[in-house]
């Protein structure tokens, strides 16, 4: 949706003032009770609406006839679930840490619309109810994408475990430019995995999932480009 966001140069300069000394009063305005206000309950609120995501993306999924699911469909569903799950928690981290407004309504987008499109999975693999498999991760891809050394698990664009301790760790424009660089490779990453279920999926459902991730991510990416290169700059 063109427009959702509003341009990232004009947002880097707002950032989110530094956090108080614990030294302040809970009762003094600016103390730390202003700022467990500021940021734990934006962050409290943001993972209720997304747990709420997922039991709407569970409810929202309606079995379809049409077709019977094939090897792309459920290898690209059980993957990108997983997939997804890494983004909800890179999201949801720099909620917490980051202090550029468009980057923390960006990661709010990506973990309520991530989390919301797990649940519409998840019910689809409850519909279906596929054997368990030990395939290794995006065997179901004809030219899987090469995953980054230590990709935890082996997929496209996923951060490693050091990748993701790095950015709990960091605070206010670092942990903006870290989020933004983990969420833009993450995001490249997935978009090959749809292009694949698009081109080779059976389930309408599924491909109509993926067009509307490929048509999201493509608009996200192009804003985690602008924010990536005004963070650096």
């Amino acid at each position: 949706m063109p427009g959702l966001y509003p341009p990232a140069s004009s947002l880097l300069d707002r950032t989110v003032p530094p956090e108080p000394g614990l030294a302040d009063t809970a009762l003094r305005p600016g103390g730390w009770g202003d700022t467990v206000r500021r940021w734990c309950l934006p962050v409290l609120l943001a993972a209720l609406v997304t747990a709420g995501a997922y039991t709407l993306g569970v409810r929202r999924a309606s079995p379809q006839a049409t077709a019977l699911p094939g090897a792309v469909d459920i290898g690209f569903v059980r993957d990108m679930s997983i997939h997804h799950a890494q983004a909800v928690t890179l999201a949801m981290i720099a909620l917490d840490r980051a202090t550029v407004p468009a980057v923390r309504d960006l990661a709010e987008d990506i973990a309520m619309e991530q989390q919301r499109e797990i649940g519409v999975m998840a019910a689809w693999l409850d519909q279906w109810n596929p054997p368990t498999t030990t395939a290794p991760p995006m065997s179901w891809m004809n030219h899987p994408t090469a995953t980054a050394p230590g990709a935890d698990p082996p997929m496209p664009g996923m951060a490693t475990r050091a990748d993701v301790a790095r950015l709990a760790v960091s605070r206010g424009r670092q942990a903006d430019a870290e989020f933004c660089r983990l969420m833009l490779a993450h995001h490249v990453g997935g978009l090959h995995m749809i292009e694949e279920v698009v081109e080779r999926g059976q389930r309408p459902e599924v491909i109509r999932l993926a067009e509307r991730m490929r048509t999201g991510q493509r608009r996200e990416v192009a804003l985690l480009q602008t924010l990536v290169a005004e963070l650096d700059s």
